[in-house]
């Protein structure tokens, strides 16, 4: 998968990685179809900021599956993390994809982690990223 941002500078930024937050199918026995898959990058790292400066990346999330997808809440485990929907509206075409942007902005000399936790009628739902970075 591969997870590309700009940040509040306009320089842009990807990364690529094999895992994924990813089920290809449901189970079940009757054959039915998989529904709606959210795929996202598992980790997103903002590496060293400066205290008190906010960075944004936009992350993407693609429907793998064969039914819309409906993300019903976005949230992150607290400070210095937040997030904000984007791009992505009432419901996701299979084979499509929208954009959360998540923020940055360190409040103090540490290291710091936390996750962004997307709730949705997707097979995979609860879906997580975690993400980190570093204030100095």
């Amino acid at each position: 998968m591969r997870v590309s941002w700009v940040d509040q500078q306009g320089f842009s930024e990807s990364l690529t990685s094999a895992a994924t937050s990813n089920v290809t199918g449901a189970g079940g026995g009757g054959g039915g179809a998989a529904g709606a898959v959210l795929s996202i990058a598992t980790t997103t790292d903002f590496g060293t900021k400066r205290t008190g400066t906010a960075t944004v990346k936009r992350v993407d999330i693609t429907n793998t599956g064969t039914a819309n997808l409906t993300i019903t809440a976005v949230v992150t485990s607290g400070a210095p993390f937040t997030v904000a929907i984007g791009t992505c509206g009432t419901a996701v075409a299979p084979g499509r994809r929208c954009r959360i942007d998540v923020t940055y902005q360190p409040t103090a000399p540490s290291v710091f982690s936390g996750t962004v936790t997307l709730t949705s009628n997707a097979v995979n739902s609860p879906t997580v990223m975690n993400v980190t970075g570093a204030g100095r």
